[in-house]
């Protein structure tokens, strides 16, 4: 299950602009620019309850310069804007995958009520502070 998508009761709680709740909103064929240099991107689940999660999938559907490069995905119980534990730091391939342009981030499972991820960089050094952002996915269960 992605624990992340609005229909399964996933959510924003708390980012630099409202952009980032549009890579939860299971609309494949668009993307947005997201402030990432001011800030990350932090999620609850349904009713904020804890979940079990263990990949991480990031929609690529081209080569772009504006495209997440680097990664760091993070766990937390407390708050929104409380203590959080670094799952691990990831890095994309700038390039459309075949036959499924997802790519894949596994780890160790987690169990959490929050999830945070933190944009470290884009593949075009003048990204600035806005990279492309179309979906992205946390699957684990409840």
């Amino acid at each position: 299950m992605n624990l992340l998508s609005a229909a399964n009761g996933g959510h924003l709680m708390a980012a630099p602009a409202d952009s980032w709740r549009f890579a939860i909103d299971d609309n494949v064929d668009a993307w947005e620019y997201i402030q990432a240099g001011a800030g990350d991107g932090v999620y609850a689940f349904k009713d904020e309850q804890p979940a079990t999660f263990d990949t991480f999938m990031m929609l690529i559907p081209d080569t772009s310069g504006l495209n997440i490069k680097d990664f760091e995905l993070f766990a937390g119980n407390d708050t929104p804007l409380g203590t959080f534990r670094s799952i691990g730091q990831f890095q994309t391939k700038n390039i459309r995958l075949y036959p499924s342009p997802w790519q894949e981030f596994k780890f160790a499972a987690v169990r959490a009520r929050y999830f945070k991820l933190h944009v470290i960089s884009a593949w075009d050094a003048g990204w600035k502070t806005s990279p492309k952002v179309n979906e992205w996915q946390l699957l684990g269960s409840f």
